[in-house]
């Protein structure tokens, strides 16, 4: 494990809020109508290369990456959490649509009907998007809910 030295100051500034996530994809018109009609996502700003999606007191942009190539493995070590107020109403307009739900907990791809209560207290779902990034969707559930 790395050890990094302490900062000189005493006063600490710490990060309070996530404010953009970038995604590099290999077909924006695909991706957009994928976030946009499928999720329901809504867009803030639109350029010839680039997306920008108002997500709650965040942006997630879409960006083309250069001869549509995504890195392989596609979407590998990215995981996105968006917290929703009604987890199943967003999982079954999602199905709707025609996306495909998965078992957050899995690694395959296992099928699910209704999204999964964890035991870290959230109920959630999974869904991949064209370029396979992760993205869970998901609304926190008190003990025994």
């Amino acid at each position: 494990m790395a050890t990094f030295a302490e900062p000189e100051f005493t006063t600490r500034i710490h990060p309070h809020r996530v404010d953009e996530i970038v995604l590099g994809v290999s077909d924006l018109e695909r991706s957009v109508a994928f976030y946009q009609d499928s999720l329901g996502f809504e867009v803030e700003s639109a350029e010839t290369d680039r997306v920008v999606f108002n997500v709650g007191n965040a942006r997630l942009v879409l960006e083309s990456l250069p001869d549509g190539e995504v890195p392989e493995p596609r979407g590998q070590g990215v995981r996105v959490y968006f917290a929703v107020r009604d987890v199943h109403g967003h999982f079954h307009q999602v199905r709707e649509m025609g996306v495909t739900p998965l078992d957050p907990n899995e690694t395959g791809y296992v099928l699910i009907e209704e999204p999964v209560t964890q035991p870290w207290g959230y109920r959630e779902y999974r869904v991949e998007d064209p370029d396979g990034y992760q993205l869970f969707f998901r609304q926190r559930v008190e003990a025994g809910e």
